[in-house]
């Protein structure tokens, strides 16, 4: 069973995954281990030079409109019930959803066009800052 959700998230940094047992008991949600970051950063550059090139673009180059975003489908929202081929279809051209997380915990990666959206459901996407925030519109329940 997963944990209640926090009101608040905290994330902390150790240098060694030995340590992140005792972040956690000690309240962190999130725990980063920068030294683990840069050798899976530096292994997948040798072994995916391209497509690492393409995500260093994307996430660091200011003269493109495109960023790796997520949204929350809020319950009451539009968008429950509806496809991510629905989503499409209003008019967000550069939506590319790359992972869903189920609010049970499921990953769907690479979702089909018939996926149904449902409340709790984290969407990460590909987009342009105007898709964003259309799509964080029509999550949220107004």
């Amino acid at each position: 069973q997963r944990p209640a959700k926090a009101a608040c998230s905290s994330r902390r940094r150790c240098t060694s995954r030995r340590f992140e047992p005792k972040m956690h008991r000690a309240g962190a949600n999130t725990v980063i281990i920068p030294n683990e970051i840069g050798g899976h950063r530096l292994a997948a550059a040798l072994v995916r030079p391209t497509a690492m090139t393409f995500f260093d673009k994307l996430l660091r180059d200011p003269t493109h409109h495109l960023r790796i975003e997520d949204v929350v489908v809020e319950r009451g929202a539009t968008v429950v019930g509806k496809t991510l081929r629905d989503l499409r279809q209003r008019h967000l051209g550069d939506l590319l959803v790359i992972a869903i997380l189920r609010d049970e915990g499921e990953w769907i990666y690479n979702p089909n066009g018939d996926t149904k959206l449902t409340p709790g459901a984290r969407l990460i996407f590909i987009s342009g800052q105007d898709t964003a925030r259309q799509l964080q519109s029509m999550a949220s329940h107004t």
